[in-house]
């Protein structure tokens, strides 16, 4: 019955005219690209919010990664993954402090240094990302503090320092306890000829020297004259009482930090030693701190370059042309000696 009243309804309307048709062609048309408007927009956000997520997770990685290194480590690592451009360094590998970049992301790191002594620095992470065409980016700000200022710069155990040591294969003792394998320059496996490199200090209640595993802990006090010192033993000597023969011998070192003396000043009494690759001298005291009033004396045949501080060979005492030799001369000398 309802059938037949919307039938008759229809013919005394003379059916659905071509108005009706277009009009309603047109709401689905319109309701159609709304729905996909929604959809592209939904999909957009979504990709959006991924890609945020994913340049927010890189940005706090590498700053978390930053923290765990020294500074010097910051731009040391910077400089051989990025290119420079006056503070802002943008990175050209897929990797950079144990962060990996996927395909698509852009890295650039600025660090901001309060003044020449660079004792803090603020790290800007910027990483930029292509949404929908759009560049978008996140930006993480951190502030590092240098290490605390030591006595003397510590002892370098890095590859550009181990080449100091008369040996062809060589390997830090606390590395060889863990496990890790000696081997050359070329490659091969650890064999007889093997070193390893044992930080050594005097325990006065043994009355022996002692194996130091830790190299972060202070194992030396050069205003108590005890110098930092390594015998590089084999892996059976791994364990034995260190001999006085080789305490002595070829395979005895010295760290000898950076020093120099005040210009006009005697070697005794004037030695300073040097921060890092600077020219600030380090004042000792309850707190380290740096001085930069101080001018060299530039012809006492004390040369360090670049480094940081040299290892010597135990015999270098007493060699005159040495700077084991000169700073036990000085008022931090002599070594002191059990």
């Amino acid at each position: 019955m309802e059938k037949k009243r919307l039938v008759t309804k229809w013919n005394n309307q003379k059916g659905i005219t071509g108005a009706d048709v277009v009009l309603a062609v047109l709401i689905i048309l319109t309701t159609v690209s709304v729905i996909a408007m929604v959809y592209v927009n939904l999909i957009t956000s979504s990709s959006e919010a991924k890609r945020k997520t994913g340049a927010t997770k890189i940005a706090t990685n590498i700053i978390e990664n930053m923290s765990q290194i020294y500074y010097g480590e910051m731009e040391e690592t910077l400089s051989q993954n990025a290119q420079q451009e006056n503070q802002t360094y943008t990175v050209s590998t897929n990797k950079i402090f144990n962060t990996k970049i996927p395909k698509g992301y852009q890295v650039k790191i600025t660090l901001e240094n309060d003044n020449t002594l660079k004792l803090v620095t603020k790290a800007i992470v910027m990483v930029t990302y292509t949404v929908d065409g759009r560049e978008k980016h996140v930006d993480l700000t951190k502030v590092f503090e240098k290490e605390v200022i030591r006595e003397v710069n510590s002892p370098n155990f890095s590859s550009a320092y181990l080449n100091q040591f008369n040996a062809e294969k060589a390997i830090l003792y606390s590395d060889y306890l863990r496990g890790a394998t000696v081997e050359s320059s070329s490659g091969s496996s650890a064999d007889s000829d093997s070193k390893i490199i044992c930080p050594i200090r005097y325990n006065k209640q043994t009355k022996n020297y002692e194996i130091m595993s830790d190299t972060e802990s202070l194992w030396y006090s050069y205003r108590n004259k005890e110098w930092a010192r390594v015998v590089l033993l084999a892996p059976s000597e791994i364990g034995q009482p260190i001999t006085d023969i080789q305490l002595k011998g070829d395979n005895s070192y010295l760290w000898i930090p950076k020093f120099q003396v005040s210009n006009g000043g005697n070697l005794f009494g004037d030695t300073y030693f040097i921060y890092k690759a600077t020219d600030f001298a380090i004042q000792s005291g309850p707190s380290n701190s740096l001085r930069s009033d101080i001018t060299w004396s530039n012809n006492r045949g004390i040369y360090f370059g670049e480094q940081v501080g040299k290892w010597c060979q135990y015999s270098d005492l007493s060699n005159a042309s040495s700077v084991a030799y000169l700073l036990n001369q000085s008022q931090y000398g002599p070594m002191r000696e059990y």
